[in-house]
């Protein structure tokens, strides 16, 4: 993949996030724009970190630049192997800068800071890991065709059913599918063992069985987000 054909694919998720995504306080909708901005050269460090990472994880988990292994045959990573590789990535990179302007939401930061000590960069909104998430869900919408994916829109539905997955109250609080995965992405930084293998399996199953999105072929569209 080329930094350029990476910029392009940056620039429309990652910005359409920033400008459009809202975050929920309360009962107040709070423009994601109002909380945080991209450092100068965000695109520039998720790549270097998604290129590392794809690289990792060819070499350990297909044993490519191993002895006695045919390294001419590069192995094409799966596009939900890439989405992982890319959710990481961006959580590594860590491009966004936290510059909260509304008031509400620095008072409840200031609250829960206070509660979670031990946690430094405890971020109440998990900013970083809803773009990662987001970014990621995009490469794989971007191996769609444009015309259904507009189609479905276009007819009142969402790409993906999340609210099909329920809600955690019965149990440890009121976590919906995507705060559970938000904190998940939280700490496997803070404990430093996420998995590539199993948040491809996350990214498989949300997309084969909860999501409105046409079945594909396995192999990615590479042309669109090269491996």
């Amino acid at each position: 993949m080329t930094k350029e054909k990476f910029r392009i694919f940056w620039e429309a998720w990652a910005g359409s996030w920033v400008q459009n995504a809202t975050v929920l306080l309360n009962e107040d909708a709070i423009p994601v724009s109002c909380l945080c901005s991209f450092n100068p050269s965000a695109c520039e460090d998720v790549f270097k970190a998604y290129d590392n990472q794809k690289k990792l994880v060819k070499r350990e988990y297909f044993q490519r630049g191993a002895k006695g292994k045919n390294d001419s045959i590069d192995p094409h990573l799966s596009r939900y192997k890439r989405a992982a590789i890319l959710t990481y990535a961006v959580v590594i990179a860590d491009p966004i800068k936290i510059s909260i302007k509304n008031k509400k939401a620095q008072k409840k930061k200031a609250e829960l800071e206070k509660k979670y000590k031990n946690l430094k960069e405890f971020d109440i909104f998990y900013l970083k890991q809803r773009l990662a998430f987001y970014v990621a869900l995009g490469s794989i919408i971007q191996d769609f065709p444009k015309e259904k994916v507009e189609a479905i829109l276009g007819g009142g539905k969402t790409l993906f059913r999340f609210e099909e997955l329920g809600r955690d109250e019965l149990w440890d609080g009121e976590d919906d599918f995507c705060t559970s995965l938000y904190k998940d992405l939280f700490f496997s930084e803070y404990y430093k063992n996420y998995n590539v293998l199993t948040m491809a399996n996350v990214y498989g199953l949300l997309t084969e069985r909860c999501s409105n999105l046409p079945k594909l072929s396995d192999k990615p569209n590479h042309a669109v987000f090269p491996r």
